[in-house]
């Protein structure tokens, strides 16, 4: 604004009386403009100052700010010159004077009065300089606040992921505590049937001792076949087939059905039956009390195996809800891989599973959550390959960094994704899928990097996938924050 020329104004106005009459005087709250409406005078403000506002919106009453005017600021020049409507509501916070003139009387005065032509067009150069200097720093402002803006929004969204991150961590933490006391009471309640189970194993044993007469020598003494078939090493079915087939060439008058039964005994005890069998359709009854004795010892065999795949269940099962809260320790991550393939063994056998564990050091690390790990991932291959394929586990360590490799033969990671499949709700696990934690790879990486270690995904070119996990042999600072 120039003060020399709003002076200069002035003093025009004091000397005609005719310019005078044209002074109108605004209170306090009152309305100078109206937002909306076409302004056709000239409205030069001469005393007093003013806000410049706009409702937010039209069904709110909240009004918003966005400018303010004072002595030598001109009101509505933009629709006294363009015939637009206001777009903003001029209001007096003080008592406001204010020279308002029409479009007539304005073009008159500007045609007839050098020195008002020359004034108030000194104070429209002077109104328009200020404004556009006004426009520039906003301008600025605008762009400052939106870098910052767009910082915060930025810092905003790493504290939203921190936040769901440490939320998911919590809810697994939750489940791998229930998990533990689950799986702590299983293992104790399979515990004590399976220890009944193992005594009257060996006991049953020794009473078929008392029990059959140990006269007979030979190949058809009952108590050294039912010796000879606990001993029995196990035939898989492809080889009691093959056996099988093999007899009935040999001997074509035997029975389809003794043949059955001869396959499971081994080639040496087969040969000394058949040298004293001495031919003929059917067995003398020596023979076949031989051979249901040779029979009631795989059937202790049996019993035995199966004792010790549950008792081996139960310490697996021990060990992996101990695991859960034993902390930071010193272990061997072998024992955690052990215990969890011997866990996830009724779906594993549903696959060819080749395991390889080389010579690994010691490390410090959280049994629990790292078991957790491993579940998952080998998890995740089951899901992603065919029953019949291929699932390899490995392990090995090198330049004080232990590596642990799960290989599938499934469809593999869809291009593009390597790097998504780690992120928080996102999965390529069909939809009803029948088992997972539901922690996920995002849960598995931060398990990991609270290692100090990294993990990562990539496509087999022979098909597949393969995750790595590499972790520090040697304790790092951050392991006690577990």
């Amino acid at each position: 604004m120039s003060e020399s020329d709003l002076e200069k104004m002035e003093s025009m106005l004091l000397q005609d009386p005719d310019l005078e009459q044209h002074i109108l005087n605004f209170q306090a709250g009152q309305l100078i403009l109206r937002s909306g409406e076409v302004n056709n005078g000239i409205h030069l403000i001469l005393k007093g100052h003013g806000n410049l506002e706009m409702v937010e919106s039209e069904t709110e009453s909240s009004v918003l700010k966005v400018g303010s005017f004072g002595r030598g600021d001109f009101l509505g020049l933009a629709s006294f010159w363009n015939q637009q409507p206001n777009v903003a509501d001029s209001r007096a916070l003080t008592e406001v004077q204010c020279l308002v003139l029409d479009r007539a009387r304005f073009h008159q005065l500007s045609q007839q009065k050098t020195d008002f032509n020359q004034a108030i067009q000194n104070l429209f150069i002077s109104n328009l300089s200020h404004r556009y200097r006004r426009g520039i720093t906003l301008n600025r402002q605008v762009a400052t606040l939106s870098r910052r803006l767009e910082k915060e929004s930025n810092e905003l969204k790493i504290a939203i992921n921190d936040l769901e991150a440490a939320q998911q961590q919590l809810v697994s933490q939750e489940k791998l505590v229930t998990l533990g006391q689950l799986i702590a009471g299983l293992a104790h309640e399979l515990n004590n049937p399976a220890a009944a189970l193992s005594r009257n194993v060996e006991h049953l044993f020794s009473l078929i001792e008392q029990l059959i007469p140990g006269e007979e020598k030979g190949v058809l003494s009952p108590m050294a076949m039912v010796r000879a078939g606990a001993d029995q090493p196990h035939f898989t079915p492809e080889e009691r087939r093959g056996r099988m087939t093999n007899l009935k060439e040999s001997f074509p008058s035997l029975a389809r059905s003794v043949c059955r039964r001869l396959a499971q005994a081994p080639d040496d005890i087969v040969s000394s039956w058949m040298d004293a069998w001495g031919g003929g359709g059917s067995l003398s009854p020596e023979f076949e009390r031989a051979l249901d004795a040779f029979e009631l010892g795989l059937c202790l065999r049996s019993q035995r195996i199966s004792v010790d795949r549950i008792t081996q269940l139960v310490i697996s099962l021990k060990n992996y809800s101990k695991a859960q809260g034993m902390g930071w320790q010193w272990i061997d991550i072998r024992e955690g891989l052990r215990d969890t393939l011997q866990l996830l063994k009724y779906r594993l056998k549903n696959y060819q599973v080749h395991v390889e564990l080389g010579e690994i050091p010691k490390m410090r690390a959280h049994q629990g959550q790292l078991n957790q790990v491993w579940t998952n991932l080998i998890v995740n291959a089951m899901e992603a390959t065919e029953p019949g394929g291929l699932v390899e586990i490995r392990a090995s360590a090198a330049d004080e960094e232990i590596c642990v490799d799960v290989l599938d033969e499934g469809c593999g990671i869809p291009v593009g994704l390597e790097e998504r499949i780690f992120e928080s709700e996102f999965s390529t696990r069909k939809q009803h899928s029948e088992s997972g934690l539901g922690l996920g790879l995002t849960i598995t990486r931060g398990i990991v990097q609270r290692h100090g270690g990294k993990i990562r995904g990539w496509n087999r070119p022979e098909g597949g996938a393969c995750f790595r996990v590499q972790l520090p042999v040697l304790p790092f600072p951050g392991d006690h924050s577990l």
